[in-house]
């Protein structure tokens, strides 16, 4: 488990080109990276023990509450989001809430009650993967040597764990 963490995290940093430093970094930044790491890796973790008591379902519209709760305070300070219900909005606003949100995330739960959180956040690391993969076919964007290795090690790890028999 430790050997495929280490290589999922290596996968990501090299698609992520962060060896060659092409790229601006800011506190900001950082401390926001930071800050989504820390609310995946809780929900990754609430989930896992949260399912056994509320189900998969169960689990999502409590985290769906409280994530929709936070939002509505920060909408707050903004004022009325008057162009989220205009009527031709509406459809990609669903899209994204429901295809782009509600759909995976349940899936990603449904999935750490049957595979435990650590095999589901490794398995995750197969998202910036598929994004370099959908950049080179649908984009044209060309990918490094080292974005390559770096994908190499993420179907490694993930690869791995599918080998090694699965606790309890």
């Amino acid at each position: 488990m430790t050997i495929a963490l280490i290589a999922a995290i290596a996968g990501v940093t090299l698609i992520s080109e962060l060896p060659t430093g092409n790229f601006g970094l800011d506190g900001l930044g950082l401390s926001m990276a930071c800050l989504s790491a820390f609310c995946f890796a809780s929900y990754t973790l609430l989930s896992e023990s949260g399912v056994a008591t509320y189900g998969a379902v169960g689990v999502m519209f409590r985290a769906f509450t409280v994530s929709s709760l936070f939002w509505i305070a920060v909408q707050f300070t903004q004022g009325f989001p008057t162009a989220l219900f205009v009527p031709e909005h509406l459809p990609g606003v669903l899209f994204v809430g429901v295809g782009g949100t509600l759909i995976p995330f349940s899936l990603y739960c449904w999935g750490i009650e049957r595979v435990q959180s650590e095999r589901g956040a490794i398995a995750a690391t197969l998202e910036p993967l598929a994004a370099a993969i959908f950049a080179w076919i649908g984009l044209g964007q060309t990918l490094s040597v080292m974005q390559i290795l770096g994908g190499i090690l993420i179907l490694t790890a993930v690869v791995s764990l599918q080998i090694k028999p699965q606790r309890p």
